[in-house]
């Protein structure tokens, strides 16, 4: 490690930002709704637009040097697939290890990808 952190601790640094958004959003979201009385549909949308927006932000602040893409999919993935578990776990009608969870896992790698992709264009 020169100057820059290796990519296992840039992935770690990703996921904790990435996790930071996600709650910080989710907590203003929550307001939202109880201001704004949101419908299901809206609420859901807002979910995911919270989301994208953690994963790419975490990315494009955190990720940096080779294999950015690679990087960026492992953040999307553990973040996503983390915080549906978290907020799983808080939720006593849901389950844990459900199809939604693999659904959140995939979105989290799609998720990733083009994160690291506009990652990696900004930088150049």
């Amino acid at each position: 490690m020169t100057g820059t952190s290796s990519g296992g601790m840039q992935v770690v640094k990703s996921l904790l930002l990435a996790m930071l958004f996600i709650f910080l959003g989710m907590l203003i979201h929550a307001g939202a709704d109880r201001l704004l009385g949101l419908s299901d549909n809206a609420m859901l949308l807002i979910n995911q637009i919270i989301k994208a927006l953690a994963v790419f932000f975490a990315c494009l602040l955190s990720v940096r040097g080779e294999r950015i893409l690679f990087r960026c999919v492992a953040v999307g993935f553990l973040t996503l697939t983390a915080a549906y578990i978290f907020f799983a776990l808080l939720s006593p009608d849901r389950g844990v290890f459900t199809l939604q969870l693999l659904q959140e896992s995939l979105m989290g790698i799609a998720l990733g990808a083009v994160s690291g992709v506009l990652t990696a264009s900004l930088r150049r």
